[in-house]
């Protein structure tokens, strides 16, 4: 948690940093405000997931590629079938688009409820990681 409140502040601090260069520097307001605390939570919420992830899968180098290659390729690939697309939104992706996003697509859950999916996600992710370590562990 402190480090996700480190990454925010330095986050806004850059995006004061490149506005304030053009005249135009965000407010710590109604949605910029709501936006830096769902990127926190997010964030919070991916380290878990992260942690999971990295306890199923032995190679760290096959677990963070695998996770990136999930998010990135597989879940960009869901979203473009528009036979498919549908499920996007109860995706990790769509999760965090939901809970970060300050527009409501159509394709998209209400922001708490993106949220509890993402929390979801990773509290599967650590009981199942958990449960492989304690398995795997025993000597």
């Amino acid at each position: 948690m402190p480090f996700a409140l480190v990454v925010v502040a330095v986050n806004y601090g850059v995006a004061v940093v490149a506005a304030g260069a053009r005249g135009a520097v965000p407010a710590l307001t109604g949605d910029n405000l709501r936006v830096l605390a769902s990127s926190g939570l997010a964030l919070v919420v991916h380290t878990v997931i992260g942690v999971g992830l990295g306890a199923l899968v032995r190679n760290q180098v096959g677990a963070i590629v695998g996770g990136l290659v999930y998010l990135f390729v597989v879940e960009s690939i869901v979203r473009q079938i528009s036979a498919i697309a549908g499920a996007y939104k109860w995706l990790p992706g769509g999760a965090l688009e939901a809970l970060t996003a300050t527009f409501q697509g159509p394709d998209l859950l209400e922001p708490w409820q993106g949220g509890l999916l993402l929390l979801g996600y990773g509290l599967v992710a650590a009981l199942l990681g958990t449960l492989l370590a304690v398995r795997r562990d025993v000597v």
